[in-house]
């Protein structure tokens, strides 16, 4: 049997908003600057909440409160969370990325309270190819443990079967061949599989496919309306989807002025092979109290505890990025003008 996110009762519905689509993004108007090791233009880090979704749905506050796991380097940051439970273990998964290099390895750590909070011990590096590999989706399926990360600079989308898990991991095995898949993650509904992800060939930040199959392993089905979300509101995956009142929810970045600016939650109504219809129901932003106050981009929960990722920018970049959109807006606008 497949163990996926469970069903979470009590999701609060908040605030609609309009289309501002057009507006070009921060990270986007710059070119590579965001990984820029000697402009250190950005950082990632990984925050634990001790309180299931519910909470941090009704009271946002709490985001404030997460206790953030890695020291800043100026080499390396880390993102992409993803919780599961084994036997009573609870296992990370997340991306570290390398700056000089700009590629990302996926690692694993077990997740300890501790008398200072909670903590991770173990850290080790699971997997790592000669391309950027990043956005661990870990799931059970038949007592095995498997793992699709985003891979899309290989182009293909691959997964990985754990030998020992959760540190020794099989070699890669192609599972949709030539599409490059951005951010991954899975979900069992209605006798399907259904897996939804970016397309990195278009504009990742702006476009999602979905495929279906009998089997996790395929063979898997482009949906006929592919892409059947786009635009930067909403579109690419934040963490895994998730049930409540019979309800599938699926979290989604809101990209329309920084690479992962904050959570969305898409209510999914209508989903087929054939056809596709979602509504956000709710928009989680970070907390300008927060250490990372400029970009919040994936969400994954286990029992009573929620992992988030926090974003913050450099001086450098607080300093000259919106003016870098402005102008990238303008050209933009000039070059419409001039078709």
């Amino acid at each position: 049997m497949a163990c996926f996110p469970k069903e979470i009762p009590g999701l609060p519905t908040q605030l609609k908003f309009g289309d501002l689509n057009d507006i070009v993004s921060l990270d986007s108007s710059q070119a590579g600057f965001q990984d820029s090791p000697w402009l250190w233009g950005e950082t990632w880090n990984i925050g634990i909440i001790p309180h299931p979704f519910t909470d941090v749905f009704a009271e946002p506050g709490l985001l404030a409160n997460a206790q953030w796991l890695f020291a800043k380097s100026r080499t390396d940051y880390f993102c992409d969370p993803w919780l599961v439970e084994n036997e009573s273990e609870m296992v990370l998964f997340y991306e570290r990325f390398n700056r000089k290099s700009g590629r990302g390895i996926i690692c694993s750590a077990f997740l300890r309270r501790g008398t200072d909070g909670w903590a991770l011990e173990n850290h080790q590096t699971v997997i790592e190819e000669s391309f950027h590999i990043s956005h661990p989706c870990v799931f059970n399926y038949k007592e095995r443990w498997y793992l699709i990360p985003e891979a899309a600079d290989s182009g293909s989308i691959i997964i990985y079967e754990a030998v020992d898990f959760p540190f020794h991991w099989g070699p890669g095995k192609v599972l949709i061949s030539g599409f490059h898949g951005v951010d991954p993650v899975l979900v069992h509904r209605d006798g399907f599989f259904w897996l939804f992800c970016g397309n990195g060939g278009t504009d990742h930040d702006a476009n999602l496919h979905a495929f279906f199959s009998n089997s996790p392993f395929g063979p898997w089905t482009p949906h006929l309306a592919n892409p059947i979300v786009t635009g930067l509101k909403g579109s690419r995956p934040a963490g895994p989807p998730f049930f409540f009142t019979g309800k599938l929810i699926r979290p989604a970045q809101d990209c329309r002025f920084t690479y992962g600016q904050a959570l969305v939650f898409n209510e999914i109504l209508k989903l087929s092979p054939t056809e596709f219809r979602e509504s956000p129901i709710m928009r989680l932003s970070p907390p300008s109290a927060s250490p990372y106050p400029h970009g919040l981009h994936s969400i994954c929960h286990s029992g009573e505890l929620c992992v988030v990722d926090g974003k913050s920018f450099s001086a450098i970049k607080r300093l000259y990025g919106p003016s870098l959109v402005r102008i990238r807006k303008t050209k933009h606008w000039w070059d419409n003008v001039n078709v």
